[in-house]
């Protein structure tokens, strides 16, 4: 529910958030594909490479718009990587079922749809290339849309360098460094810092996971109402920046000392990558280090003067260009 109403946030917006939607295919450096084939009739779908993280899986078939929506039991994730549409459906259950009668023999494409942390995407594959080389191929093989029918040896050779799996990030779009953002405990209230100025933001999101081992979390998302965007490098959390208003709030007497780690995600049109830290390490070491220094997950207790000498050279804020890139 949290990422949804986020993307509801974004859209009307016309921004685009770090990993919220599911990356635009199109914009892939290379072809987001996934595998499928008929086996004793059924068709079954192989992501190529398996999957974690999992919240919901949908097997949409055009023209018509049917589709099939499986999602992991309340509370918990799913591992995929394979799918037969008749079931059954390995950590899954179904959401939403195909209309009733429906036949997907009739229709042109298939596409397979993941919410995961990672992946590039997925691109359409056409039924009928399927259906007709099914039987030409061994049933380890299956039909990659636009590259061809691979087995688990030769997409494992080729992913990465011709093409790319629905849940392998993008080399082309991997930082050359780690990402992180600074956060420190100053009298009692918790504070983030980018560590470089994020100019023309939309929105901000924090949020924050209890356990990182299942996908319960709580957001706390704020926007530029005005459709004006701010400058943003700074936030104590409780206060908003100057020009944002609170889209989704946290819940009342929510306890940010409880949880385990804090994501922040920026919403801006030009560069922005999402980093995580543990809350842990801020609330344990905030005490013992002076209150101009935040601590850099991955990196260490910065001061200012630091972060200046490290950011673009050993880490990137969330707004920092890739110095590679």
């Amino acid at each position: 529910m949290i990422k949804r109403v986020i993307a509801l946030v974004l859209t009307m917006l016309g921004t685009s958030g770090c990993m919220l939607f599911g990356p635009d295919p199109q914009a892939a450096s290379l072809p987001p594909v996934f595998g499928a084939r008929v086996t004793d009739g059924q068709l079954r779908i192989w992501t190529g490479t398996p999957c974690a993280e999992v919240s919901r899986v949908t097997i949409y078939f055009s023209p018509g718009g049917a589709k099939l929506v499986l999602e992991p039991p309340a509370g918990r994730w799913a591992d995929v990587e394979y799918l037969t549409l008749d079931g059954a459906y390995p950590q899954l259950n179904v959401a939403a079922p195909l209309p009733a009668g429906f036949d997907w023999r009739t229709s042109e494409e298939v596409d397979l749809w993941l919410d995961s942390p990672k992946g590039a995407g997925s691109t359409p594959a056409k039924l009928a290339e399927i259906v007709d080389g099914s039987d030409e191929h061994p049933d380890d093989t299956y039909y990659f849309q636009g590259i061809g029918w691979l087995n688990a040896a030769q997409v494992a050779e080729q992913n990465g360098k011709s093409l790319l799996t629905v849940c392998t990030p993008d080399p082309a779009k991997e930082p050359s460094l780690p990402s992180a953002f600074g956060a420190r405990v100053t009298d009692g209230r918790l504070q983030i810092w980018t560590g470089t100025p994020c100019a023309a933001t939309n929105g901000v999101t924090l949020i924050f996971k209890p356990d990182d081992s299942v996908p319960d979390e709580f957001a706390l998302t704020m926007y530029a109402p005005s459709g004006t965007p701010v400058d943003f490098d700074r936030l104590t959390l409780g206060d908003t920046p100057s020009g944002m208003e609170v889209e989704q709030a946290l819940p009342d007497q929510f306890d940010w000392r409880a949880m385990q780690s804090l994501t922040l995600q920026l919403h801006r049109p030009e560069l922005h990558r999402e980093a995580t830290v543990r809350l842990r390490e801020v609330i344990d070491g905030s005490a013992g280090h002076s209150d101009d220094t935040y601590y850099f997950e991955g990196v260490g207790w910065l001061s200012p003067d630091e972060v200046a000498g490290q950011i673009g050279a050993t880490f990137l804020g969330p707004c920092t260009p890739d110095p590679k890139k």
